[in-house]
């Protein structure tokens, strides 16, 4: 059988740290090939001073992050806000770590939520010492301007801090332009700017968006290659070979692609996984094991109650539209129950307008096809733009192996 062939554009996360890193130092942001994602087209704009002194994120928690830490660092004074949601997600622990930094930042509607407005001041150096924060962005967004700081920055994290993996991603990203970054431990140690040691960069594409392709195969036994992939990569999903291979999915790296087949019944008999590096993942994994009919236990989720929705209240809500059953522990930690999808009245999936819940639930969508309905497809736009072109080319590509 031929394999279906797909590109997945580069990693949103690693964009937007590339863009804001290579703003503050006078290199152009038009020479990295970037995701089309509204996440990074809107980073972008702003950069690129497309939006004035007033700017508006959207629904781009990451962005919105990113864009607080560098405000500080401009000359001019700056409003930042976003969309209702994300007037909904906390800011303070960030703006507090600006502030003991020296930055002048003012909430303009609700205590410790956007919208903000960020007044020119100069920052100093200092070590900080964090308990462990609700998001790793904060940290990431910190680690981004600490180059430009007069004697750069110590950050001494929590041993618990959540979402480790992304912090190490920036610091790939800072170390790739040359800033000396040291670690010891949870400890990080970052330098002044110098000079790029490089003036263009190449960015991996989105191990996220690849785990749509890894459910589809695994729930539909098509073989699908993806490009452009490395073996040894700085992205926390990449976890996703060793995931999938208790799924019946085997992984092989060719150059710059995986190429994935299934082997059916091939997966365990109940799935467990620590999430904490790779929270993004977890609503694709609970899709797949409750339609594999695969009992299944995640950790790790803390982060998953203050992004584009409350995560795990959508997925137990959503997956009980198909008799399926999802236990929320706590906010850390779910368990899903042994079930079969079954679906005979029209349904309609809802979203909460988050990208990665419409992806998610696209193969049920795809079981059920003739009776479901997912909410608002479009909002996929945020990460992955082309994904339900995608869909139809897998659609058709599985149709005609079947029938050759």
């Amino acid at each position: 059988m031929n394999k279906l062939q797909l590109y997945i554009e580069p990693s949103k996360s690693e964009c937007n740290r590339h863009l804001v890193f290579r703003a503050l130092a006078d290199l152009s942001i038009n020479d990295v090939q970037t995701s089309s994602a509204d996440d990074v087209k809107v980073v972008k704009s702003i950069l690129n001073n497309e939006q004035g002194s007033h700017w508006d994120v959207g629904h781009a928690g990451t962005a919105f992050r990113f864009l607080t830490a560098y405000a500080c660092l401009q000359n001019t004074p700056t409003v930042l806000t976003g969309s209702d949601r994300l007037k909904e997600r906390p800011i303070s622990e960030l703006v507090n770590a600006l502030a003991f930094l020296g930055a002048e930042i003012t909430y303009l509607e609700r205590e410790g939520y956007a919208p903000l407005k960020i007044e020119p001041t100069p920052l100093t150096s200092s070590k900080m010492t964090f308990g462990v924060l609700k998001s790793s962005q904060f940290i990431s967004a910190l680690m981004l301007i600490a180059p430009f700081l007069p004697e750069g920055l110590v950050l001494e994290l929590d041993d618990d801090q959540p979402s480790m993996s992304y912090i190490d991603l920036t610091k790939s990203v800072l170390e790739s332009y040359g800033v000396q970054v040291t670690q010891q431990k949870h400890t990080f140690t970052i330098e002044p700017y110098t000079s790029a040691i490089k003036q263009s960069v190449q960015i991996e594409s989105d191990w996220s968006s690849a785990s749509y392709w890894y459910a589809m195969s695994s729930i539909f036994n098509v073989p699908v290659s993806l490009s452009h992939f490395k073996k040894e990569s700085t992205q926390g999903d990449s976890a996703l070979p060793e995931i999938f291979k208790q799924f019946g999915v085997k992984t092989k790296f060719e150059s710059n692609e995986i190429s994935i087949k299934s082997y059916p019944n091939r997966y365990t008999d109940y799935f467990e996984w620590d999430c904490v590096n790779c929270p993004d993942i977890a609503q694709t994994i609970l899709v797949v094991a409750f339609i594999l009919g695969v009992p299944c236990h995640l950790t790790g989720l803390s982060t998953l109650a203050n992004k584009e929705c409350d995560r795990l209240e959508a997925m137990k809500t959503e997956l009980e539209k198909f008799g399926g059953k999802l236990e929320i522990l706590n906010q850390n930690e779910v368990k899903l129950l042994k079930g079969n999808p079954v679906c005979t009245t029209n349904t309609i999936i809802n979203t909460y307008k988050d990208h990665r819940m419409a992806m998610a639930f696209a193969p049920l969508f795809m079981l059920f096809a003739d009776l479901v309905e997912i909410e608002q497809p479009n909002v996929v736009s945020k990460s992955y733009p082309s994904f339900w072109d995608d869909v139809n080319t897998f659609v058709e590509f599985g149709n005609s192996n079947h029938q050759s």
